[in-house]
């Protein structure tokens, strides 16, 4: 059973005007919006690829789906490398730490 293209032209249209799930909080959201996108639209249009007719609006639909997952990847990507700069901070705040204690006996 195949998902009607007008139903992925919805749910893509959908995803790509929620600002929200750009935004640095919005990590959950943007993980099932990811998982959406791969199943729902991605995946749902391989399978409508092989019945005639639909070639040119599954293509571009197809590309809409991937440059949004490119911008929701970014987002991830900008979230996880302001994280690994926070965990190396805090490293060189324990061992500045570490290294003022005064040595055990």
């Amino acid at each position: 059973m195949s998902i009607p293209v007008v139903d992925i032209a919805a749910g893509l249209a959908a995803l790509e005007g929620d600002n929200g799930l750009l935004a640095e909080e919005a990590f959950t959201v943007r993980f099932h919006a990811l998982e959406e996108l791969e199943v729902g639209a991605i995946d749902a249009l391989e399978v409508l690829a092989g019945h005639p007719g639909h070639a040119p609006s599954l293509a571009t639909l197809r590309r809409r789906a991937e440059a949004l997952q490119v911008r929701l990847a970014r987002a991830d990507a900008r979230l996880f490398a302001r994280l690994r700069r926070e965990i190396e901070m805090l490293r060189a705040e324990i061992e500045s730490i570490r290294e003022r204690q005064p040595s055990s006996p």
